[in-house]
């Protein structure tokens, strides 16, 4: 799905089941639950979309394993990108601003974030929640309401080389 543009719905485009489409330069705006929605066992790229005001820019759960790369997913209502259930996926140089999370990790999700920029969100740039682990490596997360980096007592990411500053309460919590 190339330079579509879908708005109003519940999700904007939903990618399911075995699927691998390359979606890009897409425009997926003011839709309820989220603009991109990766579940099952899907995967492919979605690169250079614009999610923006959605639920969330890009959810990405069960087992689906896409590569984001690239994409807008900001001032949406919750977050810019949200991995949950097993997922492992590559989240790449996409941009999350202005969200309540620039990016949730949650569940047992394990996914690889490099050169995601999460700043001025309204709480955190990345949280890690619940049991999930996954890398975070390279992230710019400036300038969020609470924490620029936030980890449960149950989370297990490793952690490299990100830039963590002037953030509200804390820079890594």
């Amino acid at each position: 799905a190339q330079r579509n543009e879908v708005t109003g719905s519940l999700v904007g485009i939903k990618v399911a089941g075995d699927a691998a489409p390359t979606l890009e330069g897409n425009s997926c705006s003011s839709n309820e639950t989220a603009g991109i929605v990766y579940s099952f066992s899907a995967s492919g790229t979605a690169a250079q979309n614009d999610c923006t005001g959605n639920g969330s820019g890009i959810i990405v759960t069960d087992q689906a394993r896409p590569m984001l790369e690239a994409n807008s997913c900001s001032d949406n209502r919750l977050s810019g990108i949200t991995f949950n259930g097993d997922s492992a996926a590559t989240a790449n140089a996409n941009s999350c601003l202005r969200n309540e999370v620039g990016i949730i990790v949650a569940g047992t999700a394990r996914p690889t974030l490099e050169r995601n920029i999460c700043n001025e969100n309204s709480l955190t740039g990345i949280a890690f929640r619940d049991s999930s682990r996954g890398l975070a490596s390279s992230n710019d997360c400036v300038g969020n309401g609470q924490y620029g980096i936030s980890i449960a007592v149950t989370a297990n990411p490793t952690l490299m080389g990100n830039d963590c500053r002037d953030n509200g309460r804390s820079d890594m919590e």
